[in-house]
């Protein structure tokens, strides 16, 4: 029996794409990482969201692709740095409640911050 959908190629497929776009908005990529860290650091337990980095006050630097937010966090979780613990709906407008990942620091990315 042929499948029809691939999972594992599909999920290739995605964090190439993710790894592209970071590198081609690597200063934008880099800040959004830094800053996450250092919200999530500030949160501990609780974790925290996109949207709660936007909240915080964050100006979301000037990028070449609106996928550089999605690749700088898939970055960080490659890396074993911050784990999904939930989910939450988006309260921005132009989101359309999207569900967004709460993420939490782990050891290793408590180290980092």
């Amino acid at each position: 029996m042929q499948t029809v959908f691939d999972f594992a190629k599909s999920k290739k497929l995605a964090i190439d794409g993710q790894q592209r776009t970071a590198a081609t908005n690597q200063q934008a990529t880099k800040q959004i990482q830094q800053a996450f860290l250092r919200l999530l650091a500030e949160r501990g337990t609780a974790g925290g969201t996109i949207d709660d980095l936007r909240r915080s006050g964050f100006k979301m630097p000037e990028m070449g692709s609106s996928n550089t937010v999605g690749a700088a966090v898939g970055a960080l979780s490659r890396r074993g740095l911050i784990e999904a613990v939930g989910l939450a709906k988006s309260s921005r407008p132009v989101a359309h409640s999207a569900k967004l990942f709460v993420w939490k620091l782990t050891t290793r990315g408590g180290a980092n911050v």
